[in-house]
Formats: C-alpha cells, structure tokens, sequence
C-alpha cells in the first residue's frame, strides 16, 4: 500500500501535526470555557470585592485625616506667628526708616 519509507515517514509526520492540533484546539477550548465560568464568578463576587474596597477607603481616609489634622494645626500655627512676626519687623523697619 505504502510504496515507499519517504510516503511512510510523511504519514507519519503529518498524523503528528494533527496529534499537536487537536491538542492545541482541547486545550484552547479548555481555557475559553474556564475564562467563561471565571467570567460569571467575577460577575458575582465583583460587587462584594467593591463594597468592601470602598469601606477600606474611606477609614483609610478617615484616620489618614486624623493622624494628619495635628500636623496640620501646628504648620498653621507656625505660619501665623511668622506672618505676625513678618509684620513686626516689616513695621519696625518703617520706623526706623521714618525717623
């Protein structure tokens, strides 16, 4: 039937590229299908994992503005004074360049 090796040996390879391909096509349609039900697990849980992000978001806020708020009030009042001290020195120097 085969009349020689070379016809053999085509055979052969070319039952191995069909081997690969139907390998290749299994587990292509493995991964769509496990894609899919991911998908629809996603779907699922997704406003859950929201939820409690947005929750963890805002008391991260929340204390972030509270360990911040007395750094704040000191910057604020360090600027103060030397806005007051600026002015004294700034009406000192009139004085002194009026007499």
């Amino acid at each position: 039937m085969i009349p020689t090796g070379a016809d053999a040996a085509t055979l052969i390879i070319v039952f191995h590229f069909l081997i690969l391909i139907v390998i290749t096509l299994a587990m292509t349609a493995a991964a769509v299908y496990a894609m899919i039900k991911l998908n629809a697990k996603i779907k699922e849980i997704m406003p859950l994992v929201q939820t409690k992000s947005r929750q963890l978001a805002d008391t991260t806020e929340n204390i972030s503005n509270k360990a911040a708020s007395p750094f704040i009030a000191m910057e604020g009042g360090q600027a103060k004074l030397k806005a007051e001290r600026d002015y004294v020195i700034a009406s000192l120097r009139r004085k002194k360049d009026g007499s």
